[in-house]
């Protein structure tokens, strides 16, 4: 058991191993042709000791990074029409 800083007051928490996940892409078709995908992965999962919230479920902290992708080979396009006309 541990404590974290949580809204300014230590709260006592355990850390939960993630077991399995399935993290799906999020994909945004952009005005200039590129597609942008992005995805949050969870790194670390804290349950919040002795804290339910109105359902009886137990409470989680989770820690997450955002990973993007881009293809973007329009914009490689765009680009070399704009420099052959300089």
């Amino acid at each position: 058991m541990s404590t974290l800083l949580v809204n300014g007051v230590q709260t006592q928490v355990i850390e939960v191993d993630v077991v399995s996940s399935d993290e799906k892409w999020n994909s945004y078709l952009l005005s200039d042709g590129t597609v942008l995908r992005q995805k949050t992965i969870i790194t670390k999962v804290f349950q919040i000791i002795n804290v339910k919230d109105i359902y009886g479920n137990p409470c989680y902290i989770t820690y997450n990074q955002q990973v993007f992708d881009v293809s973007a080979s329009n914009i490689e396009t765009m680009h070399e029409q704009k420099t052959s006309k300089e």
